[in-house]
C-alpha cells in the first residue's frame, strides 16, 4: 500500500511539475506577445505621427495655395488700377500739352 501511495505521489508531483512547466511556457509566451504588441503599437503610433505630419503638411500647402490665389487676385486688381492710373496720367499729359 505504501508503494502505491508513493507511486501516486510521484505521479502527482510529475503532474504538478508538468503544470508548472506549462505555466512557465505560457508566462513566457505572454511576455513575448506583450513585447510584440508594444512594438506594433509603437509602429502604429509612428505611422499615425507620419500621417499627422503629412496631414499638417497638406493643410499648410493648401493654405499657401489659397494665399497664392488671393495674391494673384490682388495683383490683377492692382494691375487694373495701375492701367487706369496710366490712362488718367496720359489724359492729364494730353490735356496739359493742349494747354501749352
Amino acid at each position: 500500500d505504501r508503494n502505491r501511495l508513493q507511486d501516486e505521489l510521484k505521479v502527482e508531483r510529475n503532474a504538478v511539475a508538468a503544470i508548472d512547466e506549462e505555466m512557465r511556457t505560457l508566462f513566457n509566451d505572454r511576455n513575448r506577445l506583450q513585447e510584440e504588441l508594444k512594438v506594433e503599437r509603437e509602429a502604429k503610433n509612428d505611422k499615425m505621427q507620419d500621417v499627422g505630419t503629412t496631414n499638417l503638411a497638406v493643410k499648410k500647402f493648401q493654405q499657401v495655395e489659397r494665399e497664392l490665389r488671393e495674391a494673384r487676385v490682388q495683383m490683377k486688381k492692382l494691375e487694373k488700377q495701375k492701367s487706369k492710373l496710366k490712362k488718367e496720367n496720359w489724359d492729364l499729359e494730353i490735356a496739359f500739352m493742349e494747354q501749352v
